[in-house]
């Protein structure tokens, strides 16, 4: 679709048929410094959003897909022309398979284009932020859903092969997210801690995995989940002896791009280990949940996590039915400690 950049160059936005994802080229910006028209402006929010924000790559996909998808919609009409009413059609369009979009991809796409018409709107392109308005379906399930210790016991107790432990014990301790495993490599592990590796939302941090463990060692609630740290950080010096320090954690990284398959592969496991299945996101549960019952405080909890503010951590920690017994627990530790 070509477009005037409005200087005498032509520009053109390819969407690929297979993601509906979009590549901007143009052989000089405009005078202002930024490209002409609805594409320049979207090159240049995402361009923003990678320097600046150092947003993932994953979540610079999903603005490059909606905001794709809203050019093309728009058509003719530019992006800071539109009312929240356009907006509001946009998100409730018709999609190329029928059928009505669900309530997890309105959220989503209405997250984009707040992120977007910000911007547009602290830049000065718009006198008005377009979609601050925009709200979407109340998400639904937000109560935390973490692993029943008795699930966790009889799979963590598993004769597992090295990665797949690695796997299980970084989600379920460590807490990490599915993309960030998925994206991990062998020399970035070690059993004290984990270093420079990508987190949600961009940046490298360190996780202090021995810490973690030391936490559950040390608390006879937690004690018999962990059973014995040596079952982790024996696997992890297994895969670093066997693996090239480059390779990749997740066993199946190199076949599937997607880190949903992840999700595949736990329920494979959960069926071989003859538990009830459970999700990548149900460890992160488990991990917030089981650091509060370890004592840990709730901002600390926020940092090994990597949540961005501590409302998001206190939904993931779930205490009900523990809170008052493990609290008679340690007062009567503090109490009987010499």
């Amino acid at each position: 679709m070509p477009t005037d950049t409005g200087d005498g160059n032509s520009a053109e936005i390819h969407f690929l048929p297979t993601t509906s994802e979009f590549q901007f080229n143009s052989a000089a910006p405009a005078s202002d410094g930024v490209h002409g028209g609805n594409e320049g402006l979207v090159v240049t929010f995402i361009r923003w959003c990678d320097l600046v924000r150092e947003r993932s790559p994953r979540t610079l996909d999903s603005y490059r897909y909606v905001l794709g998808h809203l050019v093309r919609w728009l058509e003719h009409r530019s992006v800071t022309g539109v009312s929240r009413h356009d907006l509001e059609l946009f998100v409730l369009r018709g999609r190329p398979r029928g059928g009505t979009p669900s309530s997890a991809t309105k959220r989503r796409e209405i997250a984009v284009l707040r992120s977007f018409y910000g911007w547009l709107w602290e830049e000065g392109y718009t006198n008005q932020h377009l979609a601050r308005g925009l709200h979407g379906p109340k998400a639904k399930g937000r109560d935390p859903k973490p692993i029943p210790d008795d699930v966790w016991k009889q799979m963590w107790l598993f004769d597992w092969p090295a990665e797949v432990r690695v796997i299980l014990g970084l989600a379920y301790f460590g807490g990490l997210r599915r993309a960030e495993i998925w994206n991990l490599t062998v020399d970035q592990l070690s059993v004290d801690r984990l270093d420079n590796f990508e987190r949600k939302g961009g940046g490298s941090h360190g996780l202090p995995l021995g810490v973690i463990l030391d936490i559950y060692e040390r608390s006879d609630l937690l004690q018999p989940l962990l059973v014995d740290r040596r079952l982790l950080t024996d696997a992890i010096v297994e895969l670093q002896t066997g693996c090239d320090g480059s390779a990749w954690v997740a066993p199946y990284r190199r076949t599937a791009q997607d880190p949903e398959a992840l999700n595949k592969r736990l329920t494979t496991w959960c069926h071989r280990a003859g538990v009830e299945r459970f999700t990548p996101h149900q460890c992160r549960h488990s991990a917030a949940t089981n650091l509060a019952r370890g004592g840990l405080p709730p901002h600390l909890i926020m940092e090994v996590l990597n949540h961005s503010s501590l409302d998001v951590t206190m939904r993931y920690v779930r205490t009900s039915g523990y809170a008052l017994y493990e609290w008679v627990l340690r007062t009567n530790a503090v109490r009987k400690a010499p």
